[in-house]
């Protein structure tokens, strides 16, 4: 291996997913159209299935897994910000977690739902469709509004193009 390749994100597109070689991804995983998973990303379904839905990007550092014996499914158009841990039982579509974020075991977070960066959301928790909860615990605050609504499909459009980006060579490892 060069000197520059730990360096560099390198992306693959394994499928219709777009994965760091970098990341691991093991177990029983399935991956939507256009998902791309990041430098550093870990994504255990060892003890139970885990599905991710189109469009979703999940940013380096992230950690994806779940509770013994109940399946993890993440929604479609999902944003998982870099370091989050996500290890409940649903992600909606159109959410997004935010850095740093936590979501604990059995939790469920609503369609359209933003967990705000750094927050925890406890085990067995539900998160209201729309809503944008903060804190530790985690609690709704208020509602998503139409302008967060825009930047989310702004990223999502962002992670797309860069993972594509990657694979054809435009970000090559730094070379000093």
């Amino acid at each position: 291996m060069d000197s520059n390749a730990a360096n560099s994100v390198r992306m693959r597109k394994i499928g219709h997913a777009f994965i760091s070689e970098h990341a691991i991804v093991t177990g029983d995983v399935t991956l939507g159209k256009d998902v791309s998973i990041w430098p550093h990303v870990v994504i255990r379904g060892d003890v139970a299935p885990i599905r991710i839905a189109d469009h979703t990007n999940i940013q380096d550092a992230a950690i994806i897994h779940c509770r013994t014996g109940v399946p993890l499914h993440i929604g479609q158009d999902v944003v998982i910000g870099h370091a989050a841990i996500v290890h409940c039982a649903k992600v909606g579509n159109g959410c997004l977690i935010g850095i740093r974020s936590v979501v604990l075991d059995n939790a469920e977070v609503g369609d359209g739902a933003v967990i705000a960066a750094g927050a925890v959301v406890t085990p067995g928790t539900k998160i209201p469709p729309n809503m944008i909860a903060m804190g530790t615990p985690a609690k709704p605050v208020r509602e998503v509004t139409q302008v967060e609504r825009d930047y989310h499909q702004v990223a999502l459009g962002n992670y797309l193009r860069m993972s594509k980006e990657y694979v054809d060579g435009k970000w090559p490892p730094y070379a000093g």
